[in-house]
């Protein structure tokens, strides 16, 4: 391999895809041991929020390659040893504990005695009081049944030595039972246990504790809509805003997903009466998802308005809202700077006015050294696709920009699920997925069959 090949796979192992694998199965990791043991002990996910956990898909790289377990191992047991251990202020760093936790678990459920052993011990050592789950999470997943009934009588016992823990009413027994495969059956068989042991009496009491009965919640048959609304009518939103209060879109997009369109008005005549930026800049994150209800001419004027963040916003505000006019506006400026991504959130939902030829120059010109900067890029591709696509217009190059350079597996997935929907993938490219870090993305495309040549 040159330099430059071992460069684009280590990418493609930060980024879990499945191009990592079959290269290293084709070529070897000769050059890059050091590097893919980084790796298995770093947690390089883009989003640690919504993305899946890499433990299984290192695990089953690490069987690919057996040779390098034997430097992986003894960063694990350390890890298990220091447990609990403080996540890193830096995320990029290596070890991650909680990664090298599941993969260890992982691991030890391969068969790998020693590890199993020292998960034992650590869950057996830990005194719940940091990050506990993750560690015992592994545990049950290794030793079924009987570790979840130590588990919870480690938990009842501490209600008891300390029952105003009561109030955190952690919600751990059911993602336990579940993330060890263990069936209904496990239910009955701590109740029967509990009958013998006043720990997990204890446990199983407090859990029926925190059960809602029914008739406490059959006169509540108000949605989350309505309880958003009346806690946040249009008003209280307003002067939110004005207030410069709440620092993140999601908020105020909410509100715009719920809203009514006389609500929807009276934001959008704010916006206009505004001239604080800051007020401006949150009560356009209002429309982040939803339409305008019009198209004023003074928000067409701000799509070139100094302020970075208002210039950005009103390009996403104006994108949600199909019109002839952002159409053109998305177009003429498209074509005079395709190298210009900011401008595509104006696509959102005028992507059928955009021509094949100037979507390949747009694409070819699109950064991919910045993860941040192509993961924005993504979610932006994914608009454009799923508006031309609906309009009967194929912009699929956008989905396989998105297949190669996305940091994010869920993004990945997103665009992969449109292009087997639509046969655009490559015999390549369905064995890269076979194998990819997200098991959504494998699960698209099963194994092929083996063909007995005896």
């Amino acid at each position: 391999m040159t330099r430059n090949d071992q460069t684009a796979i280590l990418t493609w192992l930060r980024r879990g895809h499945g191009r990592a694998r079959r290269c290293l199965q084709q070529h070897g990791t000769a050059g890059l041991e050091t590097q893919i043991v980084d790796a298995c002990l770093r947690d390089t996910r883009h989003d640690r929020q919504c993305e899946a956990s890499r433990a299984p898909w290192l695990a089953e790289l690490l069987a690919e390659h057996p040779e390098l377990i034997s430097a992986v191992r003894p960063q694990l047991l350390a890890q298990l040893a220091n447990w609990p251990a403080a996540e890193p202020d830096d995320d990029d760093v290596a070890p991650a504990p909680v990664q090298c936790v599941e993969l260890a678990g992982e691991l030890a459920r391969a068969g790998d005695a020693v590890l199993a052993d020292r998960l034992r011990a650590a869950a057996m050592a830990c005194t719940l009081d940091w990050d506990w789950l993750t560690l015992h999470e592994e545990w049950v997943k290794l030793d079924g049944l009987p570790a979840l009934i130590e588990t919870v009588r480690r938990a009842g016992a501490r209600l008891i030595a300390h029952p105003e823990d009561q109030a955190e009413a952690w919600p751990f027994l059911d993602s336990l039972q579940e993330d060890a495969g263990l069936d209904e059956t496990a239910g009955s068989a701590l109740r029967q246990a509990a009958k013998h042991d006043a720990a997990l009496a204890a446990w199983l009491a407090f859990c029926k504790s925190q059960d809602t009965p029914a008739a406490d919640t059959a006169g509540d048959a108000e949605d989350y809509k309505t309880r958003f609304l009346r806690k946040w009518p249009v008003e209280r939103i307003i002067a939110q805003a004005r207030q410069h209060a709440e620092n993140y879109p999601s908020f105020y997009a909410r509100f715009g997903r719920h809203a009514s369109a006389d609500g929807l008005r009276q934001v959008l005549q704010a916006l206009l009466d505004s001239d604080d930026d800051e007020a401006c800049l949150r009560l356009l994150w209002v429309f982040r998802r939803t339409p305008l209800p019009e198209l004023p001419e003074k928000l067409l004027g701000w799509l070139d308005k100094e302020h970075q963040e208002i210039r950005a916003a009103t390009r996403v505000a104006l994108g949600q809202l199909q019109h002839p006019e952002v159409a053109r506006q998305a177009l003429s400026r498209l074509q005079a700077t395709p190298q210009d991504y900011t401008l595509l959130p104006l696509f959102a939902r005028n992507a059928a006015q955009l021509d094949s030829a100037l979507l390949q120059l747009v694409l070819a010109a699109l950064p991919i050294d910045d993860d941040d900067v192509a993961h924005d890029i993504a979610s932006d591709l994914l608009e454009l696709d799923a508006d031309t696509h609906n309009a009967g217009v194929d912009h699929s190059a956008s989905l396989h920009w998105i297949y190669e350079h996305s940091p994010c597996s869920i993004c990945r997935g997103t665009a992969v699920e449109r292009l087997h929907e639509r046969q655009q993938l490559s015999h390549e490219q369905q064995a890269e997925c076979r194998l990819d870090a997200d098991d959504g993305i494998q699960k698209l495309f099963p194994p092929e069959p083996t063909i007995n040549r005896t």
